[in-house]
């Protein structure tokens, strides 16, 4: 029969067995035989024979991301070795499930004595967005005899923090949309995406700087335009529209992306108008007069041109602002006039002299006055184009000899004297 210290019976004992040793004398006369009694005290010595156990095979924790704390179980941890007498030291240690020694998890405590509850503490903290879980192995060696060990199995949630803050796909961003666009008009969308999980990985959008010129979309990062203020209007409507690239071609907005966990991020956004042909080119004055003689090709201040120019509000070498000259007729029809020549520079030549004798009356209105309608036109899409009225101040010269209207006839005698008619 063999002895085991950890048996149920021995152990409660606490290894010490009292044995009871009777003798009986043997004969044939049984009614006389005798006996006696005696005990003694058996010590079972301990040896180190039994490897120390957890009480689970597996067991399943989490622990919350970027943390240096314990891990929660979803029940405790418990290692013994039934052996006793300094047999039941237990060593304990984290490994990776090929037994490599993982050192990102300390062992608390680190030695136990017979049983206890073991903890867990991260020292590494993990990154829910590198692993979701990881898989251990925890083991537990007897403290004489090394070949006396167990491992249970360690499955380890990591729960996601709001540890990253929302990032735009870009540092910045550029859009273009035309001047006087109308309400709704997409201009661009920035986007934004954040590596947490749930909650926090969901991104919403707000825009300012726009003075509620644009707006954004919280959920897709879609900016349009907000206002209807001059949308498609035409010439002078425009000079009130919220959009107006002659008042400022350059919107600077910032968008913030928040994440659900409250963290922010913020992004600049530029938005640039696109002109459009909205104004028609303005004469630098409203009306002009220049004068000449008949019979000259120079003007009276001794220029050989004079200049009838105009501005286009638009932007500057486009062909929105880009001007052409011609002079007109009452049907603001360009026409090649017979004694005068603009060119693409507003200059206004004499091609002919002028004879003021031949000036019709309706081209003189008054007496002298020679009146030429001009007209400046952009080069726009649908071109735009005023008009203005240059008057010729012909000066009469004394180029006609006197002439009769008629023929008379009359007579006189030979050798009438001075005063006979």
């Amino acid at each position: 029969m063999n002895l085991d210290r950890e048996s149920e019976e021995i152990s409660k004992v606490r290894g010490v067995c009292f044995i009871k040793i009777e003798a009986y004398e043997e004969g044939t006369e049984k009614t006389n035989l005798t006996c006696s009694t005696t005990s003694f005290a058996l010590t079972v010595d301990d040896i180190n024979d039994n490897a120390p156990n957890f009480t689970k095979p597996n067991y399943t924790g989490s622990v919350d991301e970027n943390a240096k704390i314990s891990i929660s179980f979803d029940k405790s941890i418990e290692v013994k070795d039934i052996d006793q007498n300094n047999h039941n030291n237990i060593n304990l240690t984290v490994h990776y499930p090929n037994m490599t020694i993982y050192s990102g998890i300390d062992v608390s405590p680190s030695t136990i004595t017979g049983k206890g509850i073991v903890l867990l503490r991260v020292t590494k903290p993990f990154d829910y967005e590198e692993q979701k879980f990881v898989d251990l192995v925890l083991k537990a060696v007897d403290g004489q005899d090394s070949s006396l060990s167990s491992t249970c199995s360690i499955h380890i949630e990591i729960h996601d923090t709001n540890d990253n803050d929302p990032q735009f796909n870009f540092k910045e961003y550029n859009f273009n949309v035309s001047e006087n666009s109308c309400k709704g008009t997409i201009v661009g969308i920035v986007n934004a995406s954040d590596m947490d999980s749930g909650h926090f990985g969901n991104v919403s959008y707000q825009i300012s700087g726009t003075n509620t010129r644009f707006a954004i979309n919280t959920t897709s990062g879609e900016i349009f335009v907000a206002t209807d203020k001059g949308c498609n209007c035409t010439k002078t409507e425009c000079d009130d529209s919220d959009l107006n690239w002659e008042k400022n071609p350059v919107f600077f907005l910032t968008a913030v992306a928040q994440d659900g966990g409250g963290s922010r991020s913020p992004v600049s956004v530029e938005i640039h108008l696109l002109d459009i042909n909205d104004n028609a080119p303005q004469f630098i004055y409203s009306k002009y007069e220049t004068s000449i003689k008949e019979n000259s090709t120079t003007f009276s201040s001794g220029d050989q041109q004079i200049f009838v120019q105009a501005t286009d509000r638009d932007e500057i070498n486009s062909p929105n602002s880009n001007i052409s000259y011609c002079i007109v007729d009452d049907n603001d029809t360009c026409i090649n006039h017979i004694h005068f020549h603009i060119n693409q520079s507003g200059a206004v030549s004499c091609i002919k002299e002028l004879d003021y004798e031949e000036l019709s009356v309706s081209s003189r209105g008054k007496a002298g006055e020679l009146r030429l309608r001009i007209k400046a036109c952009d080069h726009g899409n649908s071109p735009l184009c005023s008009t203005v009225t240059l008057t010729t101040f012909v000066q009469d010269e004394n180029d006609n000899n006197p002439t009769f209207n008629q023929t008379h006839k009359g007579s006189v005698k030979e050798n009438s004297g001075i005063g006979t008619s």
